[in-house]
């Protein structure tokens, strides 16, 4: 499970909380951090810095490319080595600021709604976005292996390849100077301008020989597309705090009966209609974004 998100060239401090019995506890001595990449790579380790009784950060570098970062926080917690695992994933950027969010009607109060809350509902708001429209509105990055049939060209799973971040055939890492004579399609394809994918070698019988790591997805969110992030960012923390029945479809008012859209049915992915007209627009390619 991803807890966070951190922007494509950007420093950023990570934190890990250990808890017993629900509450948070502090180690007894240091608590080491080991950051690695999506496919076991090392990234960096070192010591965390205690910021409170259970709660430790740890500076990461600037990371220069999208990926899935694991991050591995080991102490001595009630008299037991343990070790907690938190994900974070590296984006080319995010759809709306947290001060965006903020400045929205009725979430002043950080005390109700305190920055993990405004993180929360904004990565719910991206995932909900990107899961309808069927292609994300910033760069992401994958990791995919496929089978090398001793063609020029693969499909991959998903759409808008923009930059190659790896190749490996049958277990070998391909020269990055080769990478630009490789061609990137839109309806997620790469096909190699000079040569071919290799077929599984002999000890890579069972297939999936081809190992591929690249980013994917638009270069930036449209306006409407960000002005849907914040509306559903706020919807989140609203709703966290609704006192109304879930099954409920209409309420009374001093204005009468007010019926209340419902999510899940064909073209409303949220119960926010004005959202849902946004992102049917969008759905298969039908916005304009340019990128």
């Amino acid at each position: 499970m991803i807890t966070g998100r951190i922007n494509q060239g950007s420093g950023t401090l990570l934190y890990g909380y250990f808890y017993v019995d629900g509450v948070l506890t502090s180690a007894a001595g240091s608590v080491t951090v080991a950051v690695t990449r999506e496919d076991g790579t090392a990234v960096t380790s070192g010591t965390a810095t205690s910021v409170a009784v259970g709660t430790y950060s740890f500076s990461l570098a600037v990371q220069t490319d999208c990926d899935v970062l694991t991050i591995a926080w080991t102490g001595n917690v009630a008299g037991l080595t343990t070790t907690i695992r938190t994900r974070v994933e590296v984006v080319g950027g995010r759809y709306c600021t947290l001060s965006e969010v903020r400045a929205q009607d009725g979430l002043s109060d950080t005390t109700i709604f305190p920055v993990s809350v405004l993180e929360d509902a904004i990565r719910w708001a991206e995932d909900t976005i990107d899961k309808y429209v069927g292609v994300p509105f910033t760069l992401r990055y994958n990791r995919e292996r496929i089978t090398g049939d001793g063609s020029a060209d693969i499909k991959l799973r998903q759409l808008f390849p923009y930059r190659i971040l790896g190749v490996k055939e049958n277990g070998t890492s391909a020269a990055s100077v080769v990478w630009a004579d490789w061609t990137l399609w839109d309806a997620g394809a790469i096909t190699k301008d000079e040569g071919y994918f290799e077929s599984p070698a002999t000890t890579n019988l069972a297939g999936r020989n081809i190992e591929l790591k690249y980013e994917y997805g638009y270069q930036y969110p449209p306006d409407d597309i960000a002005w849907c992030a914040r509306t559903l960012a706020r919807y989140y923390c609203i709703e966290l705090f609704n006192r109304m029945p879930d099954r409920a479809t209409a309420v009374q008012n001093e204005y009468g009966t007010v019926n209340m859209a419902m999510a899940g049915g064909p073209g409303r992915p949220t119960g926010l209609p004005d959202v849902n007209a946004v992102l049917n627009r969008y759905r298969a390619g039908g916005g304009l974004v340019v990128g």
